[in-house]
């Protein structure tokens, strides 16, 4: 999609002109004025006009009344006009291109020269090295004469819009071959003038008439004012005559008026409301609706329930077309109206009509944020008779989803394709592995999680002999959930090992029998807890000798806080600590909370972080069962607040961090055939030894699974490619590994030797967005979790140094926006060494990311002919979109700079997604 800003006068030398500011005349638009059906179209399909109906089949020819074309409305939203101009203006673009050459001393310029009285025009000075203006001398009195201004000998004045285009000229010839943009200005400087202003289609500016008021899109009324003083500019007597400087106050009118419309589009192409994000990128939909969500233990994991009520508007038509065929209904809209009353009176007269046309439907359920992809997902459909979305308890992670309130929006898939793509990749039968950890990504927890623990403890069942094993009866029942040829489990399961285990059996088995496990272990989970009746109460949590205990630690003099922490949490202190508390089943198995919390309430609450994140040295001694002093609990209050701040404040800065990263990353495609691009160059990569450096090597040589590495050379002289898996990984720690990276790709679309075997469980081509969402949903769901912490100070090295995710968050940002490293494989590592913290995310997002921030001049280095990798430079992702295509630019807040940006780039990297999405291309 190649647009050409510059060339507005040779795309407008076809287009049809308005010649008048009325909008409307007494049979409806004005046939010369901004709305004229004359010139965009019929307002209504094969009519023209007139108002007379022509019938299709005479599209393509005139009315010879109206000379309106018969054709269809939707040429509104496509045609251009144009707008004649008395006199030569300045381009509004190429003056943001001047402007960014010159920066701020140029803008002055111009607009002086342009807009202001007082300046009669500039000179060179060369002594000074500068433009120097020469000012109009003001008369005081009406009698007095005015004074001449001398113009110094041998200097060239440059006065008005014609002396601009010289001083533009001149300082190019001076400039282009030390500073690249001053050439750039000098290539254009050809498409220094217009003589037309571009209209757009009606569609995008439109109007409302009512019976007292007219209402029209804020665009409409700069191009009147234009079209005011260039009707009015061609008169000849005006124009001859000059009368009192008419035609100079007016050219300064008009050109301001052309820039503010230019200031107009550009904003209202930005930001979240403006056309590119507001209507282009994302649209409310028909067939759509939302609610309030609760779990229903008793659905499968590929099925939701829905409202009944919504059932009835969203399968409306479906509805009554059944009511047509079961002669329920006589008329078409006498069912719709009886579905209508239904709806408003909570009538269930139709449930079971409403459950057949339910029936092997698929519905698309989103909850907001969507971080990831996870975040919007398929079901098969059920009915309730409430008025919440009913979900299975086990779908609750991938969408970060709780019960306290959270809303669901609901989409129904139309047509049979539709259905059938839901079917096939949006169902959470095939999403069940993530694409940012390759684990499983359903949640076993709270309620499921402490039932198996309980049933498979030591002491809960009989001991039984089971196949020559000796176990108990419980055990045997978790193990009757999975496969038949899965060996058998004779561990207590916790939350670890059931992840390992079902992880494991999700690579092993299809998807349709994991989906059968999920649901038979959901189901043993939640009887067992019924059963067990769990509950909690402060009853027996008090420890006894708690207050002599903390005052031996926290009041020793000759310890300093550091030394202190440690002792509170030392072995022989939680051993005592879980010796006591009543509920360690809870704790233990994983499901619910953290021996850090069972110390505060039962030892002493201990150190706490403030609101600047560092750790305040003077502990809090009281536990929260005995209570806390005032003092005390002012002191505890900091983190709590700080949590709750970072929460409101710094959600956002990681939500927008992400549309960065989606919006630099999103042209990043996984190539559609099994391809090979023969790259020779490979990311070398060092895994330690365990315990030998500050990086977690089990975790780095896991998050390599599925990646190719080079093992020497084969005879035939081609590399000897070795997969990464779950079970030889292990074996790479503590060795240096040869990696096929997407860093190296010669691929445009990167091949499937260089991203690895993951793309198998990815269901899209569409790799760079994948990996901008795997680490903006860490990001923000870390952000959003720091209020959990109740300001409780976690500790990560001896020197006492406070963990906190804010302040990694930071870190992160100056990796991505190229401030705080020049090396690509340091930016890796860092990156890896702040999110292995928190959560793990395959290494091939951070090489995708970071493949799009490597650039030779505005392409990306890796598609560069002669690769040199001291050329490669590191730019920040804010600076990724334009250089891709200067329509990514526009989905940010600074739409001139990335426009700019655009022209400037070459023009052969402006046919991505975006560009594909707007012209209907298949993507």
């Amino acid at each position: 999609m190649n647009l050409d800003f510059f060339n507005v006068d040779e795309f407008a030398e076809n287009l049809q002109e308005i010649k008048t500011v009325k909008i409307y005349n007494k049979h409806g638009f004005h046939p010369d004025g901004l709305f004229s059906e004359r010139i965009f179209g019929p307002v209504r399909t094969a009519t023209c006009g007139c108002k007379i109906y022509h019938g299709r089949s005479r599209i393509g020819e005139k009315c010879n009344t109206c000379d309106v074309d018969i054709t269809f409305a939707n040429q509104r939203r496509v045609r251009f006009a144009k707008i004649v101009l008395p006199w030569k203006l300045m381009n509004p673009v190429m003056f943001y291109i001047i402007k960014r050459a010159g920066k701020t001393k140029i803008k002055d310029i111009i607009d002086n020269l342009l807009f202001s009285e007082k300046i009669i025009g500039y000179y060179f000075d060369k002594k000074l090295k500068n433009f120097l203006a020469l000012e109009r001398i003001v008369k005081e009195k009406e009698s007095d004469e005015e004074e001449e201004v001398k113009i110094p000998e041998g200097v060239t004045l440059y006065s008005g819009i014609d002396g601009l285009y010289d001083l533009v000229c001149f300082q190019c010839s001076r400039l282009k071959d030390k500073d690249p943009m001053w050439q750039i200005v000098a290539d254009y400087m050809d498409k220094f003038y217009i003589s037309n202003v571009l209209v757009p289609p009606p569609e995008f500016r439109p109007v409302s008439k009512t019976k007292n008021d007219q209402m029209r899109d804020e665009m409409n009324k700069y191009f009147m004012k234009i079209i005011n003083f260039s009707l009015t500019m061609k008169d000849d007597n005006i124009d001859s005559q000059n009368i009192l400087g008419i035609k100079e106050v007016s050219f300064r009118n008009l050109q301001r008026h052309v820039f503010e419309l230019y200031e107009y589009i550009f904003k209202k192409m930005s930001k979240k409301t403006g056309i590119i994000r507001g209507s282009i990128l994302g649209k409310r939909v028909d067939f759509s609706g939302r609610a309030v969500i609760s779990p229903d233990p008793t659905l499968q994991i590929d099925q939701c329930s829905i409202p009944y009520v919504q059932a009835l508007e969203l399968y409306k038509l479906e509805v009554a077309n059944l009511l047509l065929e079961k002669r329920m209904m006589k008329r078409y809209d006498a069912a719709i109206d009886h579905i209508d009353e239904c709806i408003r009176n909570g009538d269930f007269s139709l449930y079971e009509v409403a459950q057949e046309c339910c029936e092997d439907q698929y519905v698309i359920l989103n909850r907001q944020p969507t971080l990831h992809r996870m975040g919007l997902l398929s079901f098969r459909v059920k009915l309730n008779k409430d008025y919440v979305i009913k979900i299975h308890p086990m779908v609750c992670e991938p969408y970060n989803a709780d019960f306290d309130g959270d809303q669901m929006a609901i989409y129904r898939a139309l047509y049979p394709e539709t259905q059938q793509e839901c079917k096939d990749k949006l169902s959470i039968k095939s999403n069940l592995l993530s694409p940012t950890t390759g684990g499983l990504i359903t949640g076993i927890n709270q309620d499921i999680l402490l039932g198996l623990y309980l049933l498979t403890s030591d002491d809960s069942s009989p001991s039984v002999e089971y196949e020559g094993i000796h176990t108990n009866t419980g055990r045997v029942l978790f193990n009757d959930c999975l496969p038949e040829d899965y060996a058998f489990i004779n561990k207590q399961i916790g939350k670890k090992l059931i992840r390992v285990i079902l992880d494991d059996i999700c690579r092993m088995y299809p998807a349709d029998l994991v989906a059968g496990i999920l649901d038979n272990i959901k189901t043993l989970g939640f009887e067992t807890t019924t059963k067990y009746g769990c509950t909690m109460s402060l009853k027996n949590m008090r420890l006894q000798g708690a207050e002599k205990l903390a005052s031996d630690i926290l009041d020793d003099t000759t310890t300093t806080w550091v030394e202190k922490f440690t002792k509170l949490q030392s072995p022989e202190i939680m051993n005592e600590v879980k010796r006591t508390f009543p509920y360690s089943s809870f704790i233990e198995s994983g499901s619910r909370g953290s021996w850090d919390q069972a110390t505060q309430i039962m030892l002493s609450r201990g150190f706490i972080s403030n609101f600047t994140g560092e750790v305040i040295q003077t502990p809090i001694k009281s536990n929260l069962i005995s209570g806390l002093s005032r003092r005390e609990f002012f002191d505890s209050c900091y983190g709590s607040r700080k949590g709750l701040l970072d929460t409101a404040l710094n959600t956002g800065d990681s939500g927008y961090l992400t549309r960065k990263l989606v919006y630099s990353s999103v042209n990043l495609e996984l190539h559609a055939e099994e391809t090979d691009c023969g790259a020779v160059e490979t990311f070398s990569l060092m895994i330690p030894k365990k315990d030998s450096s500050n990086i977690d090597s089990a975790k780095l040589a896991k998050c390599l699974i599925g990646r190719y590495t080079v093992d020497g050379l084969n005879e035939d002289g081609s590399q000897n490619l070795k997969l990464i898996t779950y079970e030889n990984y292990h074996t790479f720690i503590g060795t240096m590994v040869h990696l096929r990276s997407p860093i190296f790709c010669k691929s445009k679309d990167v091949c499937h030797t260089c991203y690895g075997t993951s793309k198998d469980t990815l269901h899209s081509k569409y790799i760079g967005i994948i990996a901008a969402q795997s680490f903006g949903e860490v990001s923000t769901q870390l952000v959003l979790r720091t209020f959990h912490t109740s300001g409780a100070a976690k500790i990560t090295d001896k020197s006492g140094e406070h963990q906190d995710i804010v302040n990694d968050l930071t870190a992160v940002k100056k990796i991505f926006h190229a401030t705080s490293s020049k090396n690509w494989e340091e930016s890796i590592l860092s990156l890896f060494k702040i999110y292995s913290n928190y959560s793990m995310v395959l290494l091939v997002h951070y090489e995708c990311i970071l493949s799009q921030m490597m650039r030779d001049g505005n392409e990306r280095w890796r598609l560069t002919d002669d690769r040199d990798i001291t050329k490669c430079e590191l730019v920040s992702i804010e600076s990724v979109p334009s250089k891709e295509s200067w329509l990514l630019g526009l989905a940010f807040s600074k739409p001139k700079e990335y426009l700019i940006d655009g022209i400037i780039a070459d023009e052969s990297n402006s046919a991505g997604i975006l560009e594909r999405i707007m012209t209907n291309d298949e993507l």
